[in-house]
């Protein structure tokens, strides 16, 4: 996948135990550092946010690891269909909404960020990966208290 840079629109640094994190909002990341997660924040009509509840970290954004080789499309919709439980032909083409350059001092790696909009009424996983508990949709008001600590969470305000 290649996306086209653009003009810096954001910079913040947050403090991501034991990781320095930097996250741009409109801005291509170091076409050195290798992508090795994509996330979807997957919005449907009324502006909820679909999580997941992941055992090993609680409330986050559906979205994984590349494996080695893959596309960062074929990936993000991999995931989503894995942890969510949709399909690519239920949400809109993710557009980029960011990206976390994670210890960029040793071994850095990028996280990325998209977003898309659920088409029609979603109807989320019943079956999820033993990793995942639960999926479900979240009104954004409802962030703060599940899931105010992720280092994506920024990228929503």
């Amino acid at each position: 996948m290649s996306i086209a840079p653009s003009i810096l629109a954001t910079y913040r640094n947050l403090d991501w135990t034991p990781y320095v994190v930097q996250t741009w909002r409109g801005s291509q990341w170091p076409v050195d550092v290798p992508v090795a997660a994509a996330s979807c924040m997957l919005e449907d009509a009324a502006g909820r946010l679909v999580l997941v509840d992941v055992r090993s970290r609680g409330w986050d954004v559906p979205g994984g690891r590349l494996a080695p080789a893959e596309d960062v499309l074929d990936a993000l919709h991999r995931e989503l269909r894995e942890e969510a439980g949709v399909q690519p032909a239920e949400y809109s083409t993710p557009d980029l909404l960011g990206w976390l350059l994670v210890n960029p001092a040793e071994n850095p790696v990028v996280l990325l960020y998209f977003h898309a909009t659920l088409a029609g009424q979603p109807v989320l996983a019943t079956e999820v990966p033993d990793e995942v508990a639960d999926v479900a949709l979240f009104a954004r008001s409802e962030i703060p208290t599940v899931a105010s600590d992720r280092a994506w969470y920024p990228l929503l305000t």
